[in-house]
């Protein structure tokens, strides 16, 4: 009996949880890009009065040696919490990608290789290794970036909101915006990949495929109209990724 493929929700569901398996390194990477989204604040302060002192003022170097100095110094710490969240973040995508790995191609193998003969070897292939090289960044970059997109600039808005209550109502009222716009260029980009997905995947399947049968395409004479099948293929595949990268 075939197992039953997920969908996308279910299989989203089922990724999240996994990458829940493996919370510390996802906790540094949020919590350092949390930090590195609030030095921006001081980071900008000292660079507005640094600015202010050396061109409207007409301070010299020695008096504003101390700003410089924290401005160097904040500049460091956010450089160096970018790195530490970038750093976590590989980390995490790591483990749950090679997990994942892992488990698939268990699974497969527990199936027999008569399960193997009735699919495409090339297809599944494709899947185990594109696919769960495709995780990585998902885990890496995307989940931090979803709680940073969420939590700074809340933070951001509520000292604006106290520098200036207009400003600060205004971004309120309008950043709630950026996610929904977000959003509506994630699911485009989520159809396009799809798309490519499976460009890819007859790709893969039709490539191994050729190989294994090369002899056998020569003694009937289909090499020909196989290679014209395969240079359909790769250029449907040619077009699903330049739809992609349109978005």
């Amino acid at each position: 009996m075939e197992a039953t493929v997920p969908g996308a929700a279910e299989a989203r569901r089922a990724l999240l949880a996994r990458a829940r398996s493996h919370p510390a390194w996802l906790l540094v990477s949020v919590g350092a890009g949390v930090l590195a989204g609030l030095a921006a604040i001081p980071q900008a302060r000292l660079l507005t009065a640094v600015l202010n002192g050396g061109f409207l003022q007409g301070q010299g170097l020695e008096a504003l040696s101390g700003l410089l100095a924290w401005l160097l110094a904040v500049i460091a710490i956010r450089a160096s919490a970018i790195y530490l969240g970038t750093h976590a973040g590989h980390r995490a995508g790591e483990r749950v990608a090679r997990e994942l790995r892992s488990d698939v191609t268990a699974r497969l193998l527990g199936r027999g290789p008569a399960y193997l003969e009735r699919h495409a070897s090339g297809k599944l292939g494709a899947e185990i290794l594109e696919g769960t090289d495709r995780i990585e960044p998902f885990v890496a970059r995307f989940l931090p970036q979803a709680a940073l997109t969420v939590s700074v600039p809340i933070l951001i808005a509520l000292y604006v909101l106290r520098l200036d209550p207009i400003s600060g109502v205004i971004l309120l009222a309008t950043g709630p915006l950026i996610p929904l716009f977000l959003w509506l260029l994630g699911t485009l980009a989520e159809q396009r990949a799809q798309r490519q997905w499976r460009a890819l995947s007859l790709l893969s399947a039709q490539a191994l495929d050729a190989l294994q049968g090369l002899e056998t395409l020569r003694l009937f004479g289909r090499a020909r109209e196989h290679e014209q099948a395969m240079a359909r293929s790769g250029e449907r595949y040619r077009r699903t990724t330049l739809d992609v990268l349109k978005v």
